[in-house]
């Protein structure tokens, strides 16, 4: 069990991740509040530290050999801790104790997932096993964003736990929409905001780089008829989230990509 944990936590975070801010928002909704819900939400940080602590106790240390990414990955960290460590006066700064242990908190959880991965060896078969379930995730992500931005409406979403579990839970202050976070629209400049893409990330940008990644490992697999129905609803997921962003990211990406896999079929993609 000590040996697949770490597994079994990966493929929990893969899952439950894209479900974390509409679950939280529920549970604030039905009455789940302050410390209670601030346990709770720290699921995925417990899972991926416990799945971290029991690989460097087993193998005593990281079981690789650093590369460059890895010190910056080390580095940035570091930057965290000694942030999150400085007395706010220093920087003329005003967050909170509270706000503090959510900041770093949030950007550790990357380092941590980043140096999971790293950590584990997978076989061509469990890498694709883990590709399969990226893609699904993903799939049904885009696939629920597209429902909401056309069946579920913004009246909905201001009288639900989103609000609340933002503002008052997370202390983050939004002035539009009646506390809804303002990416919730598109404003394109002529008075007609367009809805934006949120899915249960509740947040275009997530679920932006979320399909990001599925489509660009979805480009490196052999064409198939699922395949190829798979990216199209990853594609129109990633337009309708507005991350101009993301999109650009996405060319880059394919353009990396083209010199990895040696074709000009992802350089054509990046160009369309």
């Amino acid at each position: 069990m000590t040996e697949r944990f770490p597994r079994y936590a990966l493929y929990a975070f893969i899952v439950g991740l894209p479900l974390h801010n509409v679950a939280m928002a529920t549970l604030w909704d039905i009455g789940v509040r302050d410390t209670a819900l601030d346990v709770v939400s720290a699921w995925k940080e417990v899972l991926l530290a416990a799945a971290l602590g029991l690989v460097v106790w087993r193998q005593r240390g990281l079981p690789f050999k650093a590369t460059p990414a890895d010190w910056l990955a080390f580095a940035f960290a570091a930057f965290v801790v000694v942030y999150a460590l400085l007395p706010q006066g220093w920087l003329d700064g005003d967050a909170t104790s509270r706000g503090v242990l959510f900041g770093t908190r949030h950007h550790l959880t990357p380092v941590a997932a980043f140096f999971l991965g790293r950590s584990l060896y997978f076989d061509g078969a469990e890498l694709r096993r883990i590709g399969y379930l990226l893609l699904g995730a993903a799939a049904a992500v885009a696939a629920w964003g597209l429902v909401d931005v056309y069946a579920i409406s913004l009246d909905t979403w201001r009288n639900s736990g989103v609000p609340g579990w933002y503002e008052e839970q997370l202390g983050l202050e939004y002035r539009g929409l009646s506390g809804l976070p303002e990416n919730f629209v598109y404003n394109p400049g002529d008075e007609r905001p367009l809805r934006r893409l949120v899915s249960t990330f509740l947040s275009p940008l997530a679920t932006a780089y979320m399909l990001l990644a599925a489509i660009l490992l979805a480009a490196t697999w052999q064409r198939a008829r699922w395949l190829s129905a798979t990216l199209a609803l990853l594609l129109v997921g990633l337009l309708y989230t507005y991350s101009r962003t993301a999109i650009a990211a996405l060319a880059l990406g394919l353009v990396v990509l083209a010199q990895a896999l040696r074709s000009w079929l992802p350089v054509a993609a990046a160009v369309v």
